[in-house]
């Protein structure tokens, strides 16, 4: 407040009237009116420049009033106690001794105006231009320089940071009055000051906002008037005067208009008077029309304040009179003319008549003119238009114009839309505006609307469409009556609620140095950087190519859950150097929260010139958004879009660097490790949820990594506190294991040592940095064990202690990475993929290998596993010096089970991970190692039972499926409890604990048989068979009939049994049969035992009567049949070994009888064959170890063994050979049956030399021709298979000349049964050698020829042998007859009636007599196409 509102201008003529003896008599009491002059003489300043005289009398005029006040001050109580600093809120700067000057007086080039650090309007530094007077008499008057109101800084201010990034931070300030947070309130602040004022219904409360304290010391005003049931809140603000740090308060009510100011808060003269009178200075706004508010004040420095009324009237308030003293007035501010004439009628005309004011007001602001002592009003209304009056200390408004800017700003918002939204009809809504500080230099005149300068506003305008509403900031400049859009910046960052009823007005705030808008809704705060680009080449570059980034914009939502509504906000001034801006906004029910923004660098690729990373983004929602009092939302990702490489990039890297510690959000120094790791862990856990729920889906890659750091996380936690338990425990003075895996860990595996991580030992500095390389402690814990070892560790306790630190870390880490990964696969959104036991069973596909299966863990787990079992073993009930503790022992065998289980789980993960991939190498060593497991597994749970863990192992094997496994624990620990129940040493009661054991174990393997049913029982029996307790199936086979019958047909190797099973149990011989006949022919290699089994099946199956047994006619048939068939082929078999048998005779071993037989039969045929030689002893070797024998083993030794002759003659088969290779194809079905008998009759014919044959018969006649042709092996053949019908059908053997069977046998073609090629080729050579061989027979020796004589010669022989067979039969037949007819003579019988009863007369056995067989020996011999015999 300048001394202008408390003296009158005196005119010029009143100041020359003074005499020359009043003008010293005036200068004489100068110094006594110093003290008075010395508290105005800040106001002074502000005066225009008048002369001298009335400088004087301007003193005197004040002189008597403050007399009167130094006197009442002089009165006081010289010995009352000063006033503390913490007593009051004011800042007293320590009292000087004034010091004069020529300088005193002159006023400072940055002089300020009303005690605030600008000149400018919201928080924005102004142009103003001082008038200084150059009457040197006013160097003369001492005027005290103001005392500015120190704000305090920020440092240690007890905040809670809710966001920060590298643009900007928010905070929470803990100097919250608690009468204020349980009431609903209005908060102001004043920007030059740390003070600020609550208004509730019912009290006002002024406090220093910047306390590090939740209960701040507070001046506390009951409001002196009851408002009404849902009457609005009071409004008010904070007074400063530019003289003194005294805080002031006005209070207005918004329904009465009622005004109350105290002048200081904090004096006790106020706060007596207040306690007295209940109210300060009173006043009022004077009538209010009918349902008028108050709605809004404004702070006007020096002027006072604007108030802005609900119909849109606008009044200025100044709270002093003209002589300085508290006062009320208020003065409506016009636009008819400056001085707001009219009269009664003139008023009456604007009220009734709708005069300018009656509008819709957004927004009112107020700035220095320019002018001293003078501002500017600026108001706005919602449909766009300014008005602009000027107004000083005095109260008198004066308007100077207005700019109608609707159009101009909907077209601007228009021309920055889309061609869609272009076209539609919008709405346009002004919400608030800001004016932009002007750019000219310091000292210049202050830009106005009318200049040519213009003035610069940030507009908030609401736009309305068919699509909804959005909000934008429009830069304005109003210059000579005319509005100009600069600029147009959307707020894409919020998206308005289309049916969401707010009470709170979205402000627009400007704070100093302006390079950054807030615009407070209430959702959530809207921070846009303002700045103007710079104009270097690069700019113009990218605005030429319009590439040119958008500004930063951002927005900090508030979560609805803990914001009821915003009681106010506020600008802030910083007193730094760091250019920041900042707000302040009251938060109901919560508190309140500094926002500050750091200043845009020059850069135009900078960061905040476009869009916050998205990596910035996550890091707040996790490191902030976890935070439970916080009220910020960090659930909804803004809408400036982040390609799926950025989120995918930024998820992976913020998940790494929370895992090695290299965020900046997370300190390497904790008030423990435990606290560290916890932290880490929260971390990645709000890192995932966050991702999940305000992100689309992640890669399939990228989860799985992210869920391999967590996971690696949990299990470090486990590891750490184990890890701390055994450094507190005394039990041992070992060092812990632990601590030496890492300091023997290869320095590749540990982060090199920082300044910061110094103070750290080396097992805390792994667990900061190095727990991405947890895949290294398994292995290197074990490889630790034997290094301790080679250097000296023999103790039977240390030993055994290391071990149960190995195990403790093995199954530390690995069961709980398992139990993470089944808790997590949701929340890694991971809930499709099949896990079982914590890992896949199937999509192992483009994922790399998993670390917990690498290769040097699975073989660590498994030499770990033996290991602990070993010395568990070893040191159970160990005595002695340094025997270990029994506890620890039994611990290592009861945790050895569940390394068991972890080592198969590693196992199982790494060949399915092997077996899935796309090249063929890690295929097949998956298969591989598949195998390799079955074994290791078998041997790991197999094991248990060592030490003692039997049961355990059964459970293991129940787990995996394992029934193998499963029978043998079961049969073992069965029969460990049958032999100590026998042992003379087990007394009575432990025989009774075994029985009951025994009881148990029966009750357990009759529960597998329910619960696994065949799976079972196949291993059950199956284990029974290999150990020789066959029978044991047998004698169960009555109690599980079922189960023993399933498992003995469930393979053909069993069916030895199974036929037996049947024949006891079901009775069902024909399937008796059938399993006998599938045995001989397809298991059974024993010819003994073959011609046994195939004996005892046709015997079965003739035992089976028709309807007894659900068997077809047709199977029993064809069963019958396969087994007379098999007993021929062993009938040849057995003939082709008594053949060779007598030359046995006399050999000492196996090696002596094949030497023998192929020294007898295998020299002469082959001795040019090689490869069918031995061929040939191959097939002697498994004929002499009673081997069965192949159908074409059969054919190769009876074509290709030497024609020697048997020593038992009951055995011989000379002669024979080739018939019965046929006859054993006829009853077999060999790979190639084409070729397998021109084979047959290729060797037939070049068994003989036929060129010395040739010259030998055609030199020979009659007998001797005949019995050169009967010595042939052809003739032999022929006659032979002729008589026994070979060649009659059904049997597909035919005769073959020889040019028919040329090439048998020297095509891969024909030789299908050897697969390789090898083996084929060097038969095919000597089979080509036959071929030259027949062809030379056929070409010189007439082959052909003697071919058709063999046959003939054949055909007569059997003729022959027939008319014989014949005359022979019949005189048999009369000789029986005779002997029939004389031995019933002899018996006094009848030979007739004998032979009538007998129904035997002159018939043959089968029924015929000698005319019937003559005639069916013809009969044959026609129907195979022989030539009658002559």
């Amino acid at each position: 407040m300048c001394l202008r509102a408390v003296v009158r201008k005196p005119q010029v003529s009143e100041i020359g009237k003074l005499s020359p003896a009043s003008e010293r008599e005036c200068q004489d009491n100068h110094q006594q009116t110093w003290a008075v002059i010395t508290q105005f003489g800040a106001r002074l300043q502000d005066l225009p420049s008048y002369p001298p005289r009335a400088r004087v009398w301007i003193s005197m005029a004040s002189f008597e009033t403050q007399v009167t006040s130094l006197q009442s001050t002089s009165t006081r109580n010289p010995r009352r106690r000063q006033r503390n600093d913490s007593d009051s809120l004011r800042q007293q700067p320590q009292r000087k001794r004034s010091k004069l000057s020529n300088d005193t007086f002159t006023a400072p080039s940055d002089a300020r105006t009303n005690g605030n650090v600008t000149d400018g309007l919201n928080g924005h530094a102004g142009q103003r231009v001082r008038q200084h007077s150059t009457s040197p008499r006013s160097q003369i008057l001492p005027v005290r320089e103001k005392k500015q109101l120190q704000k305090r800084g920020f440092k240690g201010d007890g905040s809670a940071v809710l966001t920060e990034n590298a643009n900007y931070a928010v905070k929470h300030l803990p100097s919250l009055p608690e009468r204020v947070q349980a009431d609903d309130f209005r908060g102001i602040t004043l920007p030059s000051t740390n003070y600020a004022l609550a208004l509730t219904h019912g009290h006002a409360v002024v406090w220093d906002y910047t306390l590090p304290t939740a209960a701040p010391t507070t001046r506390t005003f009951p409001i002196p008037y009851l408002p009404k049931a849902g009457d609005p809140l009071p409004l008010g603000s904070l007074v400063t005067t530019r003289s003194s740090s005294e805080i002031g308060l006005v209070v207005i009510s918004p329904t009465s208009g009622k005004i109350t100011f105290w002048e200081n808060v904090d004096s006790a003269e106020t706060l007596n008077l207040f306690q007295q009178r209940r109210n300060g200075v009173e006043g009022s706004v004077g009538s209010l029309l009918s349902g008028e508010t108050v709605v809004n004040i404004v702070n006007a420095e020096h002027a006072g304040f604007i108030l802005t009324f609900s119909s849109g009237r606008l009044a200025q308030l100044t709270v002093r009179d003209t002589q300085g003293r508290p006062h009320i007035n208020v003065q409506h501010l016009r636009t008819q003319g400056n001085d707001g004439s009219g009269g009664l009628f003139g008023g009456l005309k604007t009220v009734f008549g709708g005069g300018s004011w009656k509008r819709s007001v957004a927004a009112v602001k107020t700035r220095f003119s320019g002018t001293r002592g003078q501002m500017h009003v600026v108001s706005v209304t919602e449909t766009g238009m300014f008005q602009l009056w000027d107004i000083d200390w005095s109260g008198q408004p004066a308007f100077r114009g207005s700019v109608e800017a609707h159009d101009d700003i909907l077209n601007g918002v228009r021309a920055t839309a889309g061609h869609e939204i272009r076209s539609q009809k919008e709405s346009l809504k002004v919400l608030d505006c800001a004016i932009v500080p002007g750019a000219g230099p310091r000292g210049t005149e202050v830009s106005t609307l009318h200049s040519h300068h213009g003035v610069d506003f940030l507009v908030l305008v609401e736009v309305g469409d068919t699509s909804g509403l959005r909000h934008v900031l429009v830069e304005l400049t109003l210059a000579s009556d005319v509005a100009q859009v600069q600029r147009v910046l959307p707020l894409h960052t919020h998206v308005a609620p289309s049916t969401l009823r707010s009470q709170w007005k979205p402000s627009l705030l400007l704070p100093k140095p302006g390079h950054t808008a807030f615009i407070v809704f209430e959702q959530g705060i809207v921070l846009l950087s303002v700045t103007r680009r710079n104009d270097s080449p690069e700019a113009q570059l990218f605005m030429e190519n319009h590439k040119l980034p958008e500004p930063f914009q951002d927005v900090v939502r508030f979560r609805k859950d803990k914001v009821i509504g915003i009681g106010g906000c506020g600008e802030e001034e910083f007193n730094d150097k760091s250019r920041q801006s900042g707000c302040i906004v009251f938060i109901k029910g919560y508190g309140i929260v500094r926002i500050t923004a750091h200043e845009p660098s020059d850069n135009n690729q900078a960061v905040e010139r476009s869009r916050i990373p998205v990596k910035s983004k996550m890091e707040q929602a996790v490191f902030y958004g976890s935070m439970p009092e916080n009220i910020l939302d960090f659930s909804k990702v803004s809408e400036i879009g982040y390609s799926e490489e950025e989120i995918d990039e930024a998820a992976r890297t913020i998940s790494d660097e929370v895992l090695n510690s290299d965020t900046a959000f997370i300190s390497t120094i904790a008030p423990s490790m435990e606290h560290q790791l916890s932290t880490r862990a929260k971390a990645l856990h709000c890192l995932a949820v966050h991702m999940k729920q305000n992100y689309p889906p992640l890669p399939r890659l990228t989860k799985w990594k992210m869920m391999w750091n967590a996971e690696k996380l949990a299990a470090a936690r486990v590891v750490w506190q184990t890890y701390e338990a055994r450094e507190k425990s005394s039990s041992t003075t070992q060092r812990p294991l632990l601590a030496e895996v890492v300091g023997m860990l290869h320095e590749r595996f540990k982060t090199e040592s920082t300044t910061e991580l110094d103070d750290l030992d080396p097992v805390r500095r792994w667990f900061v940095k190095d727990v991405s390389r947890m895949e290294f402690l398994v292995p290197w814990g074990f490889n630790t064990i034997k290094e301790l070892y080679r250097e000296g560790i023999k103790s039977r306790e240390a030993i055994m202690q290391i071990v149960s630190e190995a195990d403790d870390l093995l199954l530390n880490i690995m069961e709980t990475v398992y139990a993470f990964r089944a808790e997590s696969v949701d929340l890694y959104g991971l809930g499709s993929e099949s896990l079982s036991d914590g890992i896949l069973t199937s999509g192992h596909e483009g994922l790399p290998e998993f670390w917990t299966s690498r290769y040097n863990i699975m073989v660590a787990t498994k030499d770990l596993v033996v290991l602990a079992r070993e010395a568990a073993d070893k040191y159970y009930e160990a005595e002695g010096d340094g025997a270990p503790s029994t506890g620890l022992v039994n611990k290592i065998a009861v945790e050895n089970t569940a390394m068991v289980s972890v080592c198969c789980t590693i196992y199982i993960e790494r060949y399915r991970w092997s077996m899935a991939q796309k090249d063929e190498q890690p295929r097949v060593y998956g298969q591989n190692l598949k195998e390799v497991f079955e074994r290791v597994r078998y041997d790991l749970i197999r094991g248990l039972a060592k030490i003692g863990q039997a049961y355990s192992g059964m459970e293991l094997a129940e787990k995996y499926g394992d029934m193998r496994t499963l029978v043998d624990l079961v049969t073992a620990e069965s029969a460990y409890l049958v032999e100590h129940l026998d042992d003379e040493g087990t007394d009575d009661d432990q025989k009774a604990r075994i029985q009951d054991a025994i009881q148990d174990l029966d009750a357990r393997i009759a529960g597998y048989f329910k619960r696994y049913g065949q799976k079972w029982s196949n291993a059950y029996y199956a284990s029974h068979i290999r150990s020789g307790r066959s029978s044991l199936i047998l004698d169960e086979a009555v109690q599980r009939k079922e189960h023993v019958t399933a498992f003995l047909h469930s393979n053909p190797l069993f069916y030895k049994i199974g036929w037996m099973n049947e024949v006891l149990t079901s009775k069902r011989f024909g399937e008796a049969g059938r399993m006998l006949v599938n045995v001989a022919t397809s298991t059974e290699t024993n010819l003994w035992s073959r011609k046994v089994e195939l004996s005892l099946a046709k015997l079965a199956l003739l035992s089976v009567k028709e309807g007894t047994e659900d068997m077809q006619k047709s199977d029993l048939k064809e069963g019958l049949q396969a087994s007379s068939e098999e007993l021929e082929l062993v009938g040849i078999q057995e003939q082709l070994y008594n053949h060779v048998k007598p030359t046995l005779f006399g050999a000492l071993d196996q090696a002596a009888e094949l030497r023998l037989v192929t020294e007898r039969f295998g020299k002469s045929v082959t001795q040019d064959q090689p490869t069918l030689n031995r061929l040939l002893g191959l097939g002697f070797e498994s004929l002499l170890q009673h081997k069965v024998m192949t159908v074409d083993q059969l054919i190769d030794i009876l074509t290709l063994m030497d024609p020697e002759s048997s020593e038992a003659p009951e055995g011989d088969i000379h002669g024979r050979e080739f018939v019965m290779a046929m006859q054993a194809l006829k009853v077999s079905e060999v790979a190639n049956f084409d070729a397998t008998p021109k084979l047959i009759w290729k060797r037939c014919y070049v068994r003989d030399n036929w060129e010395e044959l040739n010259n030998t018969l055609l030199q020979a006649k009659g007998t001797d021709k005949e019995e050169t042709i009967q010595a042939t092996a052809l003739f032999a053949t022929l006659r032979e298979g002729m008589a026994s019908y070979l060649w009659e059908s059904p049997s597909k053997i035919r005769l073959c000349p020889p040019t028919q069977v040329l090439g048998a046998g020297c095509s891969a073609e024909d030789l299908k049964r050897f697969p390789s090629e090898t083996l084929r080729g060097p038969i095919i050579e000597d089979n080509d050698l036959d071929d030259n061989v027949l062809e030379d027979f056929l070409s010189k020796a007439q082959l052909g020829h003697w071919y058709e004589t063999c046959l003939a010669e054949a055909k007569k022989s059997i003729q022959h042998e027939a008319e014989h067979a014949a005359e022979s039969g019949g005189k048999q037949r009369v000789l029986e007859e005779k002997f029939v007819k004389g031995a019933a003579l002899r018996a006094g019988g009848h030979a007739s009636e004998m032979g009538d009863v007998n129904g035997i007369s002159h018939v043959d056995e089968d029924g015929r007599g000698e005319a019937d067989v003559e005639q069916s020996q013809n009969e044959v011999m026609s129907e195979n196409g022989y030539a009658d015999m002559g």
